[in-house]
Protein backbone atom coordinates (compact mmCIF):
# COMPACT_ATOMS: atom_id res chain seq x y z
CA UNK A 1 0.00 0.00 0.00
CA UNK A 2 1.22 3.50 -0.81
CA UNK A 3 0.73 6.71 1.14
CA UNK A 4 0.64 10.00 -0.73
CA UNK A 5 1.75 13.30 0.78
CA UNK A 6 0.53 16.37 -1.09
CA UNK A 7 2.71 19.31 -0.10
CA UNK A 8 3.90 22.70 -1.29
CA UNK A 9 5.81 25.55 0.29
CA UNK A 10 2.68 27.73 0.53
CA UNK A 11 2.17 26.65 4.15
CA UNK A 12 5.08 29.00 4.97
CA UNK A 13 2.73 31.92 4.19
CA UNK A 14 0.14 30.83 6.78
CA UNK A 15 1.14 32.77 9.90
CA UNK A 16 -1.15 32.14 12.89
CA UNK A 17 0.85 34.18 15.41
CA UNK A 18 2.83 33.28 18.52
CA UNK A 19 1.48 30.54 20.73
CA UNK A 20 -0.89 28.99 18.20
CA UNK A 21 -0.27 25.23 17.72
CA UNK A 22 -0.78 25.49 13.97
CA UNK A 23 2.55 27.01 13.06
CA UNK A 24 5.08 27.01 10.25
CA UNK A 25 7.87 25.41 12.34
CA UNK A 26 5.62 22.47 13.25
CA UNK A 27 4.71 21.72 9.63
CA UNK A 28 8.35 22.12 8.57
CA UNK A 29 9.44 19.59 11.22
CA UNK A 30 6.80 17.09 10.09
CA UNK A 31 7.79 17.42 6.42
CA UNK A 32 11.51 17.12 7.26
CA UNK A 33 10.87 13.96 9.27
CA UNK A 34 8.92 12.41 6.40
CA UNK A 35 11.82 13.24 4.05
CA UNK A 36 14.15 11.18 6.29
CA UNK A 37 12.09 8.03 5.75
CA UNK A 38 13.36 5.54 3.20
CA UNK A 39 9.85 4.23 2.59
CA UNK A 40 9.15 3.11 -0.97
CA UNK A 41 5.41 3.25 -0.18
CA UNK A 42 5.59 7.02 0.39
CA UNK A 43 4.69 9.11 -2.67
CA UNK A 44 5.27 12.89 -2.77
CA UNK A 45 3.04 15.06 -4.96
CA UNK A 46 2.68 18.78 -5.54
CA UNK A 47 -0.91 20.03 -5.36
CA UNK A 48 -2.92 20.79 -8.46
CA UNK A 49 -5.07 23.88 -8.77
CA UNK A 50 -8.20 23.46 -6.66
CA UNK A 51 -11.57 23.70 -8.40
CA UNK A 52 -13.45 26.23 -6.23
CA UNK A 53 -16.78 24.97 -7.55
CA UNK A 54 -16.30 21.88 -5.35
CA UNK A 55 -16.80 24.06 -2.26
CA UNK A 56 -20.40 24.75 -3.27
CA UNK A 57 -21.17 21.09 -2.65
CA UNK A 58 -20.68 21.61 1.10
CA UNK A 59 -20.89 25.40 1.66
CA UNK A 60 -23.21 28.15 0.49
CA UNK A 61 -21.91 30.63 -2.04
CA UNK A 62 -22.57 33.40 0.51
CA UNK A 63 -20.33 31.69 3.09
CA UNK A 64 -17.57 31.10 0.53
CA UNK A 65 -17.63 34.81 -0.38
CA UNK A 66 -17.51 35.87 3.28
CA UNK A 67 -14.46 33.68 3.94
CA UNK A 68 -12.72 34.74 0.71
CA UNK A 69 -13.08 38.42 1.61
CA UNK A 70 -12.01 37.96 5.26
CA UNK A 71 -8.25 37.66 4.77
CA UNK A 72 -6.42 40.77 6.04
CA UNK A 73 -3.99 42.68 3.83
CA UNK A 74 -1.44 42.48 6.68
CA UNK A 75 -1.26 41.16 10.23
CA UNK A 76 -3.63 38.63 11.75
CA UNK A 77 -7.39 38.43 11.95
CA UNK A 78 -9.89 35.93 13.36
CA UNK A 79 -12.42 34.31 11.09
CA UNK A 80 -14.14 32.94 14.19
CA UNK A 81 -13.17 32.05 17.76
CA UNK A 82 -11.11 29.11 16.52
CA UNK A 83 -9.62 30.23 13.22
CA UNK A 84 -6.76 32.72 12.91
CA UNK A 85 -6.11 33.98 9.39
CA UNK A 86 -3.32 35.93 7.75
CA UNK A 87 -2.66 37.32 4.27
CA UNK A 88 -0.87 34.10 3.28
Amino acid sequence: MKTCLVTSDTYKNHNTGDGHPEKIDRVTAIINNFKKLKNKGLVWKKPIRFDQSLLIKTHSEKYINIVSKSFPKKGLSCLDGDTDISPG
